[in-house]
């Protein structure tokens, strides 16, 4: 299966001068399927693929003056890809949910397209 894109929500915190703060960030992501695991014969010698997920960008982007801009997005980066890192698991799930679903909603537009064509027939 081919590489595709994903979105996931997080929720950033933290305390800056005595206030609490939080933050929800959308964190845009790859995934990767990898290789199933019966699909590989263990005398074979091949090798399995773990599924991947690697960070594309965060939203809303960092909020710092134009001078430390650069630097506060780089830290933003950084905490959303260790985030996606702790969360992996969770983001594993969103990608197969939104590859199933687009599945499922591909086969739906064929089952309606089919039987449009039966209804319709030679017009």
């Amino acid at each position: 299966m081919a590489t595709t894109t994903h979105k996931i929500t997080a929720l950033r915190s933290g305390s800056a001068n005595g206030v609490d703060w939080e933050a929800e960030h959308t964190i845009t992501f790859t995934y990767t399927p990898g290789t199933p695991p019966t699909s590989v014969d263990p005398g074979s010698g091949a090798t399995l693929e773990f599924a991947t997920v690697d960070f594309v960008k965060v939203e809303p982007e960092a909020d710092a003056p134009t001078a430390f801009q650069d630097i506060a997005q780089q830290h933003l980066n950084d905490w959303a890809e260790g985030w996606l890192q702790e969360n992996e698991d969770e983001a594993m799930a969103v990608a197969v949910q939104d590859r199933d679903a687009d599945a499922d909603e591909y086969a739906d537009r064929q089952r309606r397209a089919r039987i449009d064509d039966n209804l319709t027939g030679d017009l």
